[in-house]
């Protein structure tokens, strides 16, 4: 298949389903599209991209065989224990106070994959409820693959999905089937499952039970979407909450998303999203990763650590000499940062994803490990070496701020942003001229980019809409300079 067709095919999929195809996974797509070519006994395959692209009946069921190979996805039983401490121990009881009086309860979980996160709340809930039946209780699971709701619905599964309960639970939950286990009815009762299409499908939708929801998971579907898709589900997701109701995703799923009507809830567990009444010009408390993704400031307010942030500073490692950018930083990756059992499968992109869920949280020692490691997979990768500036900036040690700063500097001369952050800390030192020096630079560097450059970390920035503000602060700078002068 040419390299065109390819990204054609990949391109036709990720508007269909909000699915990112990756570099490494374009082989397995290979495979898939050869197989389902066979399977339909067409030859070439810009007549199975034709297939795809229409809009007919024999389209829509070959989709359904099409996404199922690419969205095979590997669960459990209480899956993250921190996350399900939080909703054992403070929403659901929450959510169950705040709508005693209705006596009304309603979970979505998205992505459900073979049901083992939706039936994990149904057990959570029986529990924290036990007068449940006087409640209306819904619980909803979908997912795009239709053979992963079917296996769901049987509630029958081997002992790797129960790897996470001790056998007294595991006893109480379910009985022996065959060599497998079985959920008991009370829970599997409890739970529907729907087929929906995150992108495509309409929702809030009350035919599916899909509105005014309490609480919805959509935990690690979103680092299978690109940027766009994510905001649009989200979009979505916000408008299918009922005001204060909850979003619980993977710790680093929207790192570089703006909340828009949902507030940012920091907990030690994780960061979750609470939908919250449209507030114009209302100010929300934001985590670390998402407070990139606005313009550093020429001299940056005082940042306090985030709630379950350590107390004093951690030790931050040695920048990497200019002399020497590849060489290697050791660490110890503790198992909450990497499994040695599939080191060698991180990806250096994952790691600086996981980095960032870290440093949300304000778990900035892990966020150091995963960004070491990033860097001993690629020691010219830049994003690691960011947000080992910004944690560094946070934590007050300005000099290793400047270090990484100028580690990227050396790696990429023409980082703006780097430019920009080394202006401001400068500016915070009141060193005008060296401040100064690193603006005007950022300024040239942007006059010679297309407008529509995005400037990276920040993937909502373009350099036209940088431009005019670096502008400013030169002026800015120059009025104080005088001044001071």
């Amino acid at each position: 298949m040419e390299t065109g067709l390819l990204q054609r095919f990949t391109q036709l999929i990720t508007a269909h389903t909000g699915l990112q195809i990756r570099e490494a996974e374009t082989d397995k797509l290979r495979h898939t599209v050869r197989s389902r070519m066979a399977e339909q006994q067409l030859f070439n395959p810009e007549a199975y991209y034709e297939l795809l692209a229409s809009d007919t009946a024999a389209s829509r069921r070959e989709w359904e065989e099409l996404v199922l190979p690419l969205t095979i996805g590997e669960s459990y039983f209480f899956r993250d224990s921190g996350q399900f401490s939080l909703l054992r121990q403070q929403i659901i009881p929450e959510l169950i106070k705040r709508n005693s009086a209705a006596r009304s309860l309603r979970i979505w979980s998205a992505g459900c994959s073979t049901g083992e996160e939706p039936y994990s709340l149904a057990i959570l809930v029986h529990e924290l409820l036990p007068t449940r039946s006087h409640w209306n209780i819904v619980i909803v699971g979908t997912d795009v693959n239709k053979r992963a709701l079917a296996a769901a619905q049987c509630g029958i599964y081997r002992q790797h999905s129960l790897r996470m309960l001790d056998p007294g639970l595991r006893n109480r939950y379910f009985h022996q089937h065959r060599g497998d286990w079985e959920l008991d009815s009370r829970y599997r009762s409890m739970v529907s499952f729907h087929p929906v299409n995150l992108l495509k499908d309409p929702f809030p939708d009350s035919t599916v039970h899909l509105a005014d929801i309490d609480l919805i998971l959509c935990r690690n579907v979103f680092i299978y979407f690109d940027r766009a898709a994510v905001t649009r589900v989200v979009s979505k997701f916000t408008k299918t909450l009922q005001v204060g109701g909850y979003l619980i995703t993977g710790h680093a799923d929207l790192h570089d998303q703006k909340p828009g009507e949902l507030s940012i809830k920091t907990f030690p567990e994780s960061i979750i999203y609470r939908r919250e009444k449209a507030r114009s010009g209302a100010s929300q408390t934001m985590p670390l990763e998402s407070r990139a993704a606005h313009m550093p400031s020429i001299t940056p307010p005082s940042v306090r650590p985030l709630e379950g942030s350590p107390n004093k500073p951690v030790a931050f490692p040695q920048p990497q000499s200019s002399a020497s950018p590849r060489a290697k930083i050791s660490c110890t990756v503790p198992h909450t940062v990497a499994d040695s059992s599939n080191d060698q499968a991180t990806s250096v992109e994952d790691l600086y994803s996981q980095a960032s869920g870290y440093a949300d949280v304000g778990h900035y020692e892990a966020a150091i490990r995963s960004c070491q490691l990033a860097l001993t997979r690629d020691a010219l990768a830049e994003k690691p070496y960011y947000l080992l500036a910004q944690i560094a900036e946070v934590q007050g040690n300005i000099a290793a701020a400047k270090n990484f700063l100028k580690s990227i500097l050396y790696l990429a001369p023409a980082s703006v942003t780097a430019h920009l952050e080394l202006g401001a800390l400068y500016a915070r030192e009141q060193d005008l001229p060296r401040a100064g020096k690193m603006l005007n630079i950022a300024l040239e560097l942007l006059e010679g980019l297309p407008p529509e450059t995005v400037i990276e970390p920040f993937a909502d920035l373009s350099a036209a809409q940088l431009l005019p503000e670096v502008q400013r602060r030169i002026e800015q700078l120059s009025h104080t300079s005088h001044r001071v002068s």
